[in-house]
């Protein structure tokens, strides 16, 4: 059981080092090449999380005799946290190196809510805090991790129901 803990946990940060950069670089490529391209981008996102949980469960489910549908979730949701990680630090370095990344945002908020006079207000109220947030590594992380937790989870539950290994053949 304990070479099985250990395993998991090799796998999980391997698989999701190479997730969190492949999601960091089609997040980069999105946002760089218009509305198509991220709309492609992002059905990458999820061909890319769903290959790579398969390719992870059907690693460790030959590792436990009872591969269950939790074993499977906690394996998966433990890789997200890693690409969570990755995710978020490099989301971090691109606002850091993009001194004007914050204003292009919020500018574009502006646009987007230009009919909406009450929301635009409250935006200008509360952009210094804003910008805080955005600037903080460790909140960006954070955010990086919910968000691959939240995406990654609900395309595992569909990986883990077909991964898991403990069903009853009568």
């Amino acid at each position: 059981m304990e070479e099985y803990k250990k395993n998991q946990l090799q796998e999980a940060s391997k698989w999701g080092l190479i997730l969190g950069i492949t999601i960091f670089a089609l997040n980069l490529a999105g946002s760089a090449f218009g509305a198509a391209i991220a709309i492609l981008c992002s059905v990458l996102q999820i061909f890319a999380i769903y290959v790579i949980n398969m390719n992870i469960g059907r690693k460790m489910r030959t590792l436990k005799e009872m591969y269950t549908f939790g074993d499977s979730m906690k394996t998966i949701l433990l890789t997200m946290v890693f690409s969570g990680i990755i995710v978020g630090a490099g989301e971090f370095l691109v606002k850091l190196n993009s001194i004007d990344y914050f204003d292009k945002v919020f500018e574009l908020q502006l646009e987007r809510f230009k009919n909406n006079p009450d929301y635009i207000q409250i935006l200008e109220e509360n952009r210094g805090m804003m910008e805080r947030i955005m600037g903080n590594p460790i909140t960006m992380v954070i955010i990086g991790i919910i968000n691959m937790v939240i995406f990654g989870g609900v395309i595992g539950l569909v990986n883990s129901a077909y991964l898991r290994n403990d069903r009853q053949i009568k």
